[in-house]
This record gives structure tokens, C-alpha cells and sequence, in this order.
């Protein structure tokens, strides 16, 4: 094994770990907000959810209040 092998086997062991420390914040934010606004979480699963296939977006006019 030469330097540069042991250069990439630490590159890549640090960005794999990061990337789970990462996984694990983002899992326990998701988790945070679902409890703190519960409401608000749900309305916006129902618009990620809404098929916009064939919907011209160009068309679309907010709401007035």
C-alpha cells in the first residue's frame, strides 16, 4: 500500500462517515418537525404529493385574499 492508497482509503472514510452523521441529523430534524408543526407538515405532503404531470405551471394564479 502506497501513500496515495492510504490517502484515498481515508478520503473515503471520512466521506462516508460524514455522510451517515449527516443522514442521522437530517432523520432527527424530520422527525422534529413532523412533532413541532404537525399541521403545517401535513399540507406540504399534500402538495409534494399532487401529480403536476400535464399541468402548465405558466397558468397558475395564487390565491387573493
Amino acid at each position: 500500500m502506497n501513500l496515495e492508497d492510504i490517502q484515498q482509503e481515508l478520503s473515503t472514510a471520512l466521506q462516508l462517515d460524514l455522510e451517515q452523521g449527516v443522514a442521522w441529523m437530517n432523520d432527527e430534524a424530520a422527525k422534529l418537525w413532523q412533532t413541532e408543526y404537525p399541521t403545517l407538515n401535513e399540507v406540504i405532503g399534500k402538495i409534494l404529493d399532487l401529480d403536476t404531470e400535464g399541468l402548465d405551471l405558466q397558468e397558475y394564479k395564487p390565491i387573493e385574499y
